[in-house]
């Protein structure tokens, strides 16, 4: 997955801000020629190699510059901005897998440790709500901050015992300052402090440059786990530290997150199977006294019915870095719910899938300045008349609290803040070569007493694959419009390999994009990718070094993977 499509491009200095060096010139001539003033060219560049052998052996490295970044000049003499590799072996006797170099390592149900990238567990899937921890794998991804780096390896202790123990060592970007008197120089470590991360992995200015690799961290872990057929039970503990303290601009909503250098977490997670019924759950502490737990049942009804049940309880005080587990917020703390799901299937042609979470805040949260409560739901219903061709109708509802728009005096009250989406997708393949995806959906916002917002999306997907040609296409033209960012819809593209995309389609405009796979030697797939925004409501597209003067927003991709 592609770090790329899943933080935001825009950057924009605040006030005060120190703004780059333009003494360089490089940058002046950027200035002239293309009002940026980025340090490096606008392409992006990303190369990678991957060896494997079966599912016992994995080697790879992989470096990428972001558009904006210097490439073999100026900061970047060594030439990609970022570079990983990996070494993965798996099934040697009872060495069960050893990882030397990048890494990612997942336990239980994300309370206490889980590197990399985890999706929301509410989907129309209702009944996906369990995580699948994979323990030790190898990195392959391109994001510059959610991974491991050191070594790591699980072992078999016995017949139904692993224990596996994980070292990191790397450095992380941050915003540091110094708190030190009349400015003179930090030579003490209490003294360092920064105050946030900087998770979007850019470093195309020299104000983006100095939060590069700012604070060191150490992660170690380990992770015990007793499996049996019908029942496994696991114990995990992980320290992570930094070289500098943490130190926030403290909110009101944010006193009980994490501060400070050093955070353990330690957890419990079990799952057990009886006939038709999963048990599963973890609970877990930091090393402040601070408890999260969560519980779900997946149990079959009959043949046709099968229910998902998902209790979480996490106090404010909770605190684990890294930590990916079920949640309607964005990190499981500060949260207590209650999921219900189920899904039916009457028939082969038929199914239905909803679910129901009722969930609470009991402390502050961003934009919402008291605790609140809400409750979403999501029901969807799946028509198969044939093999060719399936049809699916959504309807989604969000309710939460957050503080009112309005401007007033005091504390912010709180108003409902609430969203329905409505959504029918029809997929069908007319020809052993052409597939056709079509999908209409809207969505209505409204935050208090302000005025309702709509948004619109309609799409036609065209995909063409032949069985025996060595060209494959891909289109998709939509027409998209919304009140606001809040009335925004989101639509899943296809994107090149390695690459995954969920843009947010807001305003008003046309979104086309069309991709090619050739193959023009045995072993050779080449993609290109060609899309742009039209915006018909906006005469300046973005903001800060990102903006754009008028209403078009394009991007050109190629792609060339050879195997051998």
């Amino acid at each position: 997955m592609d770090r790329d499509n899943l933080f935001g491009k825009e950057y924009s200095y605040p006030n005060g801000t120190e703004l780059p060096d333009f003494s360089n010139s490089h940058v002046v001539d950027s200035l002239r020629t293309n009002n940026k003033v980025y340090l490096g060219s606008p392409y992006r560049l990303y190369t990678r190699y991957r060896f494997r052998y079966r599912h016992n052996v994995s080697f790879g490295f992989l470096g990428e510059k972001d558009e904006g970044e210097e490439f073999f000049r100026g900061s970047q003499s060594q030439g990609f901005d970022f570079y990983s590799a990996h070494l993965f072996l798996r099934d040697f006797g009872r060495l069960k897998s050893l990882a030397i170099g990048d890494y990612q390592a997942q336990f239980g149900q994300g309370l206490a440790f889980w590197s990399g990238l985890a999706f929301s567990s509410k989907s129309s899937y209702s009944l996906n709500i369990k995580r699948n921890a994979l323990g030790i794998s190898p990195y392959t991804s391109v994001n510059e901050n959610l991974f491991m780096r050191g070594a790591a390896a699980t072992f078999a202790l016995a017949k139904s015992w692993e224990i596996t123990g994980f070292v990191s060592v790397k450095e992380v970007d941050g915003n540091v300052i110094a708190n030190a008197i009349d400015d003179t120089l930090v030579t003490n470590i209490q003294d360092v402090q920064f105050s946030s991360f900087q998770e979007d992995g850019f470093h195309r200015t020299n104000l983006e440059l100095s939060k590069k690799d700012g604070v060191g961290e150490k992660i170690v872990g380990g992770h015990l786990q007793y499996r049996k057929r019908t029942f496994s039970m696991g114990a995990t503990a992980a320290r992570v530290a930094y070289d500098a303290t943490l130190s926030r601009s403290t909110q009101p909503y944010n006193q009980y997150e994490f501060s400070g250098s050093e955070n353990t977490t330690m957890s419990v997670d079990w799952n057990y199977l009886y006939r038709n019924l999963t048990w599963f759950g973890e609970a877990a502490m930091s090393d402040n006294g601070g408890t999260a737990v969560n519980t779900g049942l997946l149990v079959a009804l009959d043949k046709s019915v099968s229910m998902s049940l998902m209790f979480r309880d996490y106090q404010r005080d909770y605190r684990a870095i890294y930590a990916k587990a079920f949640a309607e917020g964005t990190n499981p703390w500060n949260e207590r719910g209650l999921y219900t799901g189920i899904e039916v299937r009457p028939s082969r042609q038929w199914q239905f899938n909803a679910y129901f979470d009722q969930f609470a805040f009991p402390w502050l949260r961003y934009l919402t300045d008291a605790p609140s409560s809400g409750h979403e739901w999501l029901a969807q219903l799946n028509w198969r008349p044939s093999k060719k061709t399936e049809i699916y109708v959504r309807a989604k509802h969000q309710d939460r609290a957050k503080n009112t728009a309005l401007d007033v005096a005091g504390i912010d009250p709180l108003v409902r803040a609430e969203q329905t989406n409505y959504r029918v997708n029809v997929s069908c393949k007319v020809s052993d070569a052409v597939s056709l995806r079509s999908r209409v959906e809207t969505i209505d916002y409204q935050r208090g007493t302000a005025p309702l917002q709509h948004g619109f999306l309609l799409y036609q997907d065209i995909v063409h694959r032949p069985l025996a040609s060595p060209l494959e296409l891909t289109f998709r033209f939509a027409l998209f419009e919304s009140g606001s960012y809040d009335a925004r819809v989101y639509a899943y593209e296809n994107d090149l390999i390695g690459v995954f995309s969920i843009p947010a389609y807001y305003g008003r405009g046309i979104r086309w994009y069309t991709m090619a796979r050739i193959s023009p030697a045995r072993k050779v797939d080449v993609w290109l990718r060609y899309g742009a925004w039209i915006y018909r409501d906006q005469t300046v597209i973005t903001s800060g070094l990102q903006e754009i003067n008028g209403n078009v927003r394009s991007d050109l991709k190629l792609q060339v993977r050879w195997n051998f």
